[in-house]
C-alpha cells in the first residue's frame, strides 16, 4: 500500500479496527473534544497537536524515535520550537548518525521508565525493527532509562508542554506513573501497543481512562486506534483560542 493515497489508506486501516473490535481485538474510542489541530510528520510517523498550544518557547520530548523524526522536524518548522529526543537504542543512534538534524533537535541517549538504570530491552525481531522490554527475543541489550521526572531535573525544565511517546508497550507504566506523581502535561501524545507484546486491548481501555480521569480528555485519534492525543482540561480554553 506504499503508493495508496493517506487518505484511502486511513479508511482501510478504520475498517480493520471495526472488525476487529467486533471480535473483542480491538476497540472504537473517539474524541472527547474538538479543537483547532494539525498533523504532522509522514505516514506512518504522524501525530495530531493541539495548534495553538505549541510556540517558539514550548519546551517538547519526543521519545521512541526509531528511525524516523519526520514529525519532530516538521514540529521545528511549524513553531520554531526546541524538540528534545530520546530514544537509548542502537536503531536510533545508527540513524541520527546517518543524517543532518536541525540545531533545534536534541537528541537524548536514553529511554523513559519509571526508574533510573539500565533496563534489558530485547532485540529486533523478524519483521520489527522495535526494541522493547517486552521483547521475548533472547538477544538482549542493556540499555539506559530515565523517569520523567528525572530528565526534567537534568535539563532544568519544571514543566514540559507536549510528551510524545512511542515506547513499545512500556506506555501504560510510564502513564500509571505520571498520574500517581501528578504531572501535568498539556498534551500528552501516545501510541498504545495493544495486540503486540502480549498486551491485551483492555489494558489500553484501562490506562486511557485512567489518564481521563486524571483530567486528559481525547482530541485525536488516529485510523488504526493506536496513536492518541489528549489534552488536559487546564488548558482547553487556550486550546480553543
Amino acid at each position: 500500500m506504499r503508493y495508496v493515497p493517506v487518505s484511502i489508506k486511513r479508511i482501510y486501516r478504520y475498517g480493520r479496527r471495526v472488525l476487529k473490535t467486533a471480535v473483542g481485538k480491538d476497540h472504537l474510542i473517539g474524541k472527547d473534544v474538538r479543537i483547532p489541530n494539525v498533523t504532522l510528520g509522514q505516514d506512518w510517523g504522524d501525530w495530531t497537536v493541539a495548534d495553538r498550544l505549541v510556540s517558539r518557547d514550548s519546551i517538547v520530548y519526543s521519545v521512541g524515535i526509531g528511525e524516523d523524526i519526520s514529525f519532530d522536524l516538521a514540529l521545528m518548522e511549524r513553531y520554531g520550537c526546541k524538540v528534545y529526543g530520546w530514544d537509548p537504542t542502537p536503531l536510533a543512534t545508527n540513524y541520527l548518525a546517518s543524517r543532518k538534524t536541525s540545531n533545534g533537535f536534541m537528541f537524548m541517549p536514553y529511554g523513559i521508565g519509571i526508574e533510573d538504570r539500565a533496563t534489558e530491552f530485547g532485540g529486533k525481531t523478524v519483521g520489527d525493527r522495535s526494541f522493547s522490554v517486552r521483547s521475548l527475543n533472547p538477544s538482549k541489550l542493556l540499555l539506559e532509562v530515565r523517569k520523567l521526572s528525572s530528565m526534567m531535573k537534568l535539563l532544568n525544565h519544571d514543566h514540559v508542554d507536549l510528551l510524545k511517546m512511542d515506547i513499545e508497550g512500556s506506555e501504560n507504566d510510564v502513564i500509571r506513573q505520571i498520574v500517581e506523581e501528578k504531572i501535568v502535561i498539556p498534551q500528552l501524545l501516545i501510541e498504545f501497543h495493544h495486540g503486540w507484546y502480549r498486551i491485551p486491548v483492555e489494558s489500553t481501555k484501562e490506562h486511557i481512562q485512567m489518564l481521563k480521569l486524571a483530567g486528559y480528555l481525547v482530541f485525536g485519534v488516529s485510523a488504526v486506534g493506536r496513536e492518541f492525543s489528549f489534552i488536559h482540561n487546564s488548558v482547553l480554553n487556550r486550546a480553543r483560542g
